[in-house]
Formats: structure tokens, sequence, C-alpha cells
């Protein structure tokens, strides 16, 4: 059973510390993150989606993400390739 993990409009260091809480919470199962609405993203936020996915993957569970396009943007800023993670849902949806 996937369960779900919305996301605040702005993903920064200010919310990633209730996104990790929230995120733990749901560890031992496979999770949809929706960030869709995400309208600014820092660099914590980013740092904290990879280093949940290399978790997620460690313990063998789904990790994805359903992405704004800010959201996106920023990763590619920041040089990171959330695709290429496996983080990013085959169709850019919640899975």
């Amino acid at each position: 059973m996937t369960m779900d993990l919305r996301l605040q409009a702005r993903f920064d260091g200010a919310s990633v510390g209730v996104f990790m809480e929230d995120l733990r919470s749901r560890k031992g199962g496979d999770v949809c993150i929706d960030g869709s609405n995400v309208s600014f993203c820092g660099a914590l936020g980013v740092q904290a989606l990879v280093s949940a996915q290399k978790q997620w993957q460690a313990d063998g569970y789904r990790l994805a993400l359903k992405a704004s396009s800010e959201l996106l943007a920023c990763c590619a800023t920041l040089g990171v390739d959330i695709t290429a993670l496996g983080l990013l849902a085959d169709d850019g949806e919640a899975a």
C-alpha cells in the first residue's frame, strides 16, 4: 500500500524538518511524495529528497515523486537529475 505525503508550497530549510518527520512516520512502505504544488525549493529540500530516495531504495521500498516544474527546475539548477535517481514517477504523476 502506497502512502501519500504532500510537500508544502515552500520546500526549504524551514519546512524540511516537518517533511522528514512525516516521512519517517511512513518508513517501511512505499511512499508517493506530492510536490505538485511546490513553488519554491531550496537546496536543503533537494538534499532531503535525494537522501530519502537512497534510504527507501536501501530498505527495498519505492519512493515516488510528483513534481512541479519549479521543483524540477530547482533540482536541475543544483545538478540533481531526479529522473536518473528513479525518484520521479514514470508518468510524472503520483504512483
